[in-house]
């Protein structure tokens, strides 16, 4: 195996094994996760502060989604240099770069929109824990707000994630 192939493979590895990661991610808290928390109620603050503050998830899902980002990037990058420019111009080349394009509007939509209102919502959520654990109404509308922009960008990142997989998927048949 020469090492181009094992690059390759190295690349490929963290770009899917990442990418699984995002798009599980993604499926999973917009379609059970928000909405679970949603119907809890005041409860569901305590599980956003589980997993948003104690365990660190978006810190998980951050670190797969830059690993997908550059390791695919680094396999677009290869395809070009091996099959020259005009690769990017064929129907594969034009719907990975589609997929890519999906993939980074996913990443722009979560650092511009989910991350945000996640932060907010954590410190508000230990404001209120720190005074009694009872929001005031203020912070109660607040969280509402924050919660439901959260459930709109993630369904958006959720479909976006999901439309660039199935480029990547059917890519090598066009």
């Amino acid at each position: 195996m020469s090492g181009e192939q094992l690059t390759i493979i190295v690349l490929r590895l963290f770009h899917i094994l990442s990418g699984v990661f995002w798009v599980g991610s993604a499926i999973m808290v917009s379609r059970f996760l928000f909405p679970s928390i949603a119907a809890l109620g005041p409860a569901g603050g305590k599980v956003m502060h589980e997993i948003g503050q104690v365990r660190k998830f978006p810190v998980y899902v951050n670190v797969a989604a830059m690993l997908t980002l550059l390791s695919g990037i680094g396999l677009y990058w290869r395809a070009i240099s091996t099959a020259g420019p005009a690769w990017a111009h064929t129907h594969m080349g034009m719907t990975f770069s589609l997929g890519a394009l999906l993939a980074i509007c996913a990443a722009v939509v979560g650092n511009v929109v989910s991350r945000p209102a996640a932060k907010k919502m954590g410190m508000i959520t230990e404001q209120v824990a720190a005074s009694g654990g009872v929001p005031t109404p203020e912070q109660g509308a607040m969280l509402g707000e924050l919660r439901d922009r959260l459930m709109k960008a993630g369904r958006v990142l959720m479909v976006l994630l999901v439309l660039a997989t199935a480029m990547m998927a059917i890519a090598r048949y066009m």
